[in-house]
Order: C-alpha cells, then sequence, then structure tokens
C-alpha cells in the first residue's frame, strides 16, 4: 500500500566556502513521488504515521498525528493512515498505488 503525488518543493541551494556560505538563487524542484507509511505506533485515539516521499530528486520524511479507531469494523490502522493521510491538503489529489 502507498500513494504517489507529484510534489513541488521551492528551495535556494547554498553552498559552504572558505568565504562563507553563498547562495545560488531560488530553485522548484518538482517530481512524482512514491508516499509510503514506513512506521506507524498507535492507541485507541491517534495514529503516529512516519510517511516517507521519495523520488528520483526527492527523498525526504515527515511525522504526522492521525485520528483513529478501534469500533467494531474499523479497518487495520495501516489503512487508517492511508485514509487520513488522503484527506490532508498536502496529499489532495493523491492516487493508491
Amino acid at each position: 500500500m502507498a500513494l504517489k503525488k507529484s510534489i513541488s518543493i521551492n528551495a535556494t541551494s547554498q553552498f559552504k566556502t572558505d568565504f562563507g556560505i553563498i547562495e545560488n538563487g531560488n530553485e522548484t524542484l518538482s517530481s512524482e513521488c512514491y508516499i509510503k507509511v514506513s512506521s506507524i505506533t498507535a492507541t485507541k485515539d491517534s495514529i503516529i504515521a512516519t510517511v516517507q516521499h521519495s523520488s528520483e530528486k526527492l527523498n525526504f520524511q515527515k511525522i504526522f498525528n492521525l485520528p483513529a479507531s478501534v469500533n467494531d469494523g474499523s479497518v487495520n490502522f495501516i489503512k487508517q493512515a492511508y485514509d487520513q493521510l488522503k484527506l490532508l491538503p498536502e496529499f489532495s489529489g493523491a492516487t493508491d498505488c
């Protein structure tokens, strides 16, 4: 289970030299990212999910605190994490893969 989404990130590149830090300007990196939940810690009320984003150009992770349910008929925590991530604005338009 994973998600796929095109992600754009604005960044400033910098170089550390003997003369100090030199800024190389702003750049926008865009890439089709593979997004997966790499670890979960859960209670009856919440899921703390570590989410990895990776592509040829980008590789980073972020931690999310998401609501959870242990009611009868609830899906497992991994499925709940992906369902909750898709509700967040930064994952809008992400597709299952």
